[in-house]
């Protein structure tokens, strides 16, 4: 899910989640381990057996259920801008969203964007088709947005900076740990915009496979 978790050559685990979580660690006595997925079991079975006490950014399909869970304050939060093409007036009212994160797609549901929604998860299809007139305009992450703009992937465009939708993330926790809920949500808001950003900036923006 780069790059907010991801693995590196190595094998070690990087994001701005890990970072967060890193800054977490050391303005308080927590400490972090990721636990991967065990095979034949969701996490709902997971939160039961007590292999995992937190997710990292839940989605309410995986624990709608669940009477036992609740959500930390958001820890961070994804904006996706609109962007549409310069090129021809559009023959179709749909609107395309590009996104390489499942959690994200749930999550961007709950937004009222009007007209009907299209799913991307490559960024070439997604401009084809917007150049093409298939979708009116699309939305897509705002550091992907800087790298397409950059690199000059599309030729004639208007960038709508105050057209957007956004994702928060929150931490998911048993309910039966309210101090450590209590203690996150604390230091959650010690995070300030500058701190999350230079967290972005230590990343990578941009992935050749899209």
């Amino acid at each position: 899910i780069y790059p907010l978790l991801f693995e590196d050559s190595t094998g070690i685990i990087k994001g701005y989640i890990p970072d967060i979580l890193s800054l977490i660690e050391s303005r308080s006595n927590l400490t972090f381990k990721y636990v991967p997925k065990e095979r034949g079991r969701t996490v709902k079975e997971m939160l039961r057996n007590g292999s995992i006490d937190m997710l990292l950014f839940p989605s309410k399909s995986e624990i709608e259920d669940l009477n036992i869970f609740s959500f930390t304050n958001p820890y961070l939060k994804i904006k996706y801008i609109a962007m549409k093409t310069n090129s021809l007036i559009s023959k179709e009212d749909t609107i395309g969203i590009l996104i390489d994160d499942g959690f994200c797609k749930e999550l961007l549901k709950n937004n009222k964007m009007g007209g009907k929604v299209k799913f991307y998860h490559e960024l070439d299809t997604l401009l084809l088709d917007l150049e093409r007139g298939e979708i009116s305009k699309v939305y897509m992450r705002q550091d992907v947005l800087k790298e397409v703009l950059a690199r000059k992937l599309i030729k004639s465009y208007t960038v709508m900076p105050n057209d957007f939708i956004t994702s928060d993330l929150s931490f998911g926790l048993l309910i039966s740990h309210p101090e450590i809920k209590s203690l996150l949500n604390k230091v959650i808001s010690t995070l300030n915009v500058d701190q999350i950003e230079n967290i972005k900036k230590l990343h990578l923006l941009f992935r050749q496979f899209w």
